[in-house]
């Protein structure tokens, strides 16, 4: 069986991003959950916080799944194609932009 030249170093690649990815959106659901707890306890409105951490680590771990096990599922059926690494590029675009967000709220 013969294997493309790039194949090996693409597939190297693409874990390497999986994983940074799988990662980052970890670190994004605690810091979404800490950006809205902080926000509600800065405004005094103690009673939702309980609501405010459902509200906010739901939808979170629903980001989670879909980057961690859609993302590997895409991506290892399109290892080396264009769509993957635009793919990658717009995950880690929106996951670095939550973790900035962070810095400013």
């Amino acid at each position: 069986m013969i294997e493309e030249p790039g194949k090996k170093l693409a597939t190297t690649v693409a874990v390497i991003l999986w994983l940074s990815t799988a990662v980052l959106s970890i670190l994004c659901l605690i810091t979404v959950r800490a950006m809205i707890l902080r926000t509600l306890a800065r405004f005094g409105l103690e009673t939702l916080l309980t609501i405010g951490n459902y509200a906010a680590v739901f939808p979170m771990i629903v980001f989670c799944i879909a980057v961690i096990i859609g993302g590997f599922e895409f991506h290892f059926r399109r290892v080396g194609q264009a769509e993957s690494w635009q793919l990658f590029a717009r995950t880690l675009a929106v996951e670095l932009g939550i973790l900035l967000l962070a810095l400013f709220i």
